[in-house]
């Protein structure tokens, strides 16, 4: 199992293949959340804003939006995306423009390309509320 904690040291993460982390944790509304089958391992996106998980019993990688205030996961249009077979882990570039897959049963690695989101307030507020998270506005 692989535990990732959150910059911010807000929210904690688990993917949930075998078991549950032990302690005085508070449960975010809404949790567990959906992904594909086999959730084998988690990665934030640099910036906070998104979380990837490798599907691996499902081939595939779902991506949440993170609210940065409560913590909610919501999955973005398109998600879950196909990956190689029995994706393992994931991981986001230093720079948040793409996500690594590792596919353990096909000895490869996907790569995704992330689109960057607007970097003043006013205007990534407009995209997260009206783009579903997916492009920009034209």
């Amino acid at each position: 199992m692989k535990v990732i904690l959150k910059v911010s040291l807000l929210f904690l993460m688990v993917s949930n293949l075998i078991a549950s982390v032990p302690g005085s944790l508070i449960k975010i509304t809404g949790s567990p959340f959906s992904a594909g089958t086999g959730p084998r391992s988690v990665a934030y996106k640099p910036d906070g804003l998104f979380l990837a998980v490798a599907n691996r019993n499902s081939s595939n990688v779902s991506i949440f939006a993170v609210n940065q205030t409560i913590g909610v996961l919501t999955e973005i249009t398109g998600s879950p995306f196909s990956a190689g077979t029995g994706p393992r882990g994931v991981a986001y570039s230093p720079n948040g423009i793409f996500l690594a897959v590792a596919n353990r049963n096909a000895d490869n690695v996907s790569v995704f390309s992330f689109e960057q989101l607007p970097t003043d307030a006013f205007s990534r507020a407009i995209y997260l509320k009206y783009e579903g998270f997916c492009s920009l506005l034209n």
